[in-house]
């Protein structure tokens, strides 16, 4: 059975369940950061499930940092020793092995600040199965993994101005990803002898190497964000 999610009321009798709804006092999910967590006590299930979400981030900044940095290290390589198709099905691979550990990392950090969520609000749009799951879901994985992170955003960071990063990251994972097949088609167009298409496949590169850091970046500071302000009102 599901249980009602747990108040924690500072100062007072140990938490008792209540019925989910509007309960006395209860801190509104979307409200003002400050009244949430500074009104939860900092008890052992809390204050655990954000030190773990604070954890997993530090390493999942640092990939983020270095999926930023990629695409201009490549676009560096390749200016100084030139292009080739071996070198660049080389640096392709290296980018995806890069790619799958940065989401590894991200993933158990949606996981871990979805449980924390959970933790001391009671309650998540998404639990954090589910957080990461909807990532495999096709065509669902276009939309849903933005609202998962969007309603981590929410519950924490209450109308903090600077959650346009979350859109701005979305737009740039989808936009990054259509560059990604258009960029392909064009490929298999050049190497099939239409070299028309060269002007254009240079002038996408560029676009689909700033998608990238747009989303890298923004990626990062999200997680950043979201880590500063959850720690510091815990241990406020």
């Amino acid at each position: 059975m599901n249980q009602p999610p747990v108040y924690y009321q500072q100062g007072g009798p140990p938490p008792a369940y209540q019925a989910y709804g509007a309960p006395p006092g209860a801190p509104n999910p979307y409200g003002a950061p400050n009244a949430q967590w500074q009104n939860a006590a900092p008890g052992p299930m809390g204050s655990g499930a954000f030190a773990s979400a604070a954890a997993a981030s530090k390493t999942a900044v640092v990939m983020a940092g270095i999926m930023a940095c990629v695409p201009l290290l490549r676009r560096a390589v390749v200016m100084t020793v030139g292009g080739s198709r071996a070198l660049g099905q080389g640096l392709d691979g290296l980018e995806s092995i890069l790619q799958l550990v940065a989401l590894i990392c991200f993933f158990v950090w949606i996981a871990r600040a979805t449980a924390a969520v959970r933790a001391t609000q009671g309650t998540s749009a998404y639990s954090p199965g589910w957080a990461v799951g909807w990532w495999f879901i096709p065509l669902a994985n276009f939309i849903v993994p933005f609202f998962t992170v969007r309603d981590v955003w929410k519950r924490t960071m209450g109308d903090d101005g600077r959650g346009v990063v979350v859109g701005v990251w979305w737009a740039g994972w989808i936009a990054t990803t259509c560059l990604k097949v258009f960029d392909s088609l064009l490929v298999a167009g050049v190497i099939h002898g239409d070299r028309s298409w060269n002007g254009m496949l240079s002038t996408l590169g560029w676009f689909t190497s700033a998608a990238k850091i747009a989303t890298w970046v923004c990626l990062l500071l999200t997680m950043r964000w979201i880590t500063e302000r959850t720690t510091t009102q815990r241990t406020a």
